[in-house]
């Protein structure tokens, strides 16, 4: 919330895709913006960007609580910003914190930027939840889009879905530092290497979409996210998608589906699938379905 300064506050649903089914909470987290929430071994856990305890540069922090409606405790700096020069020596921000399926280690994707609103998309691992967090030698993972392409002025905002061994990883852009934003989308499968997808989320009718994570809630996808009717007013917005779906087209060929198929429905043997390495045609025999 930052109509009067900036604080981490709580809403909440048990509803979650019905958007007229979300409830105020309240603030848990005073001087903090742009938090990530999780729970790990019986504690909640608030990863933010931290404007309470100096700065510039500005530091990521976590507080946590037993509960997750709080008192929330601060813990303390998880990942500082870079050092003078750097494309982040102002601030490190806006963090989404998940551990990697493929060794345990623990991931804090994070924008940060060197003054300006001149944002780009980092990140670094830790063998534990709390840290010591080391940054990826090549950050930023996610840079500025060549000139006039949607993300050549804004790449930040970052959040990760794993689904079979591939990482998504939306991110808000803009072909330059200022509004109107919206989401697009990277994977990747090694840490090493990213590809840009384009636009996920474009933002239609409303002036933003931008902000926010996806979540899987029963057989949804559920991305909360930020819009709102012009420059400025934030809305708490949200957009689904079915995880199952039908395919438009049924296809019902097995020639059409494998790279070979044979399903012996002819009368004799296919001689553009078969060759003989030995015998004749005249020693088979198709009868239904089976080649003898």
């Amino acid at each position: 919330d930052q109509t009067s300064g900036s604080t981490v506050c709580l809403v909440y649903s048990d509803d979650p895709t019905n958007p007229a089914a979300w409830y105020w909470g309240d603030v848990v987290i005073p001087q903090a913006i742009a938090p990530h929430i999780i729970k790990h071994d019986g504690t909640w856990y608030i990863f933010y960007g931290d404007r309470a305890h100096g700065g510039p540069p500005y530091p990521i922090a976590v507080a946590s609580s037993p509960n997750v409606n709080g008192p929330y405790t601060y813990v303390g700096p998880v990942l500082q910003a870079g050092a003078p020069g750097t494309w982040e020596d102002y601030r490190v921000d806006e963090p989404c914190v998940f551990q990697r399926s493929s060794d345990g280690k623990w991931i804090l994707l994070y924008m940060a930027d060197s003054g300006g609103n001149v944002e780009q998309v980092g990140y670094a691992t830790a063998d534990n939840f709390l840290g010591p967090y080391t940054k990826f030698a090549g950050n930023p993972c996610i840079p500025f889009g060549p000139p006039g392409s949607f993300d050549a002025g804004t790449v930040a905002d970052p959040w990760v879905y794993e689904y079979d061994d591939v990482y998504y990883i939306g991110y808000t852009v803009s072909p330059t530092t200022s509004s109107p934003w919206q989401t697009a989308l990277a994977t990747t499968s090694d840490w090493l290497t990213f590809t840009k997808h384009g636009m996920i989320l474009p933002r239609g009718s409303e002036y933003n979409s931008f902000r926010g994570a996806v979540i899987k809630i029963g057989d949804e996808y559920v991305f909360s996210y930020t819009g709102g009717p012009s420059a400025g007013q934030y809305r708490l917005c949200i957009a689904t998608q079915p995880v199952f779906t039908s395919p438009p087209i049924f296809i019902n060929d097995g020639n059409a589906v494998f790279n070979f198929f044979d399903g012996f429905d002819e009368t004799s043997i296919n001689l553009t699938k078969w060759t003989f390495a030995s015998g004749t045609a005249s020693q088979t025999v198709i009868t239904s379905g089976l080649l003898t």
